[in-house]
């Protein structure tokens, strides 16, 4: 087993351990995982090369971002999504703001292009803070 394929491995075990809910799109046979901030920082602890996906319309200063986040807002999220054939067979995280419709909206688009090992961060970026990391510092202190 390469070390790619054991990385893949233990994030989807991960996965499976803390998945918080399976989400599925209205309309459509799309399912989705989701997991909480805690599951979220084992598997960039597991996998560090992992893709971060932030689809927030705008990041700030004040609102912060997860560390190497990519950050690319959900109305141009269509236009990258050629970007993303590298991750297609791999597990990366999605994040999105407050609106629970840009999360499903986001992994809509990304399932029907092939990313099935998407898994969207429940809880947004509040999820990770509430936990008390500071969001480009890394890791939840308890976790």
């Amino acid at each position: 087993m390469s070390l790619r394929s054991a990385t893949g491995v233990l994030a989807l075990a991960a996965i499976a351990a803390g998945c918080t809910a399976r989400g599925s799109i209205e309309g459509t046979d799309l399912r989705y995982r989701r997991v909480r901030p805690a599951v979220a920082y084992e598997i960039l602890r597991d996998s560090p090369d992992a893709l971060i996906l932030d689809l927030r319309a705008a990041v700030g200063e004040s609102s912060g971002s997860l560390g190497r986040a990519r950050h690319v807002p959900l109305a141009e999220l269509p236009a990258h999504l050629d970007e993303l054939v590298d991750y297609r067979e791999r597990t990366f995280l999605v994040y999105c703001g407050g609106d629970r419709k840009c999360g499903e909206q986001g992994m809509r688009l990304l399932l029907e292009r092939g990313c099935s090992y998407a898994v969207l961060i429940d809880g947004r970026l509040d999820g990770w803070t509430s936990l008390g990391a500071e969001p480009a510092a890394g890791p939840p202190p308890d976790v």
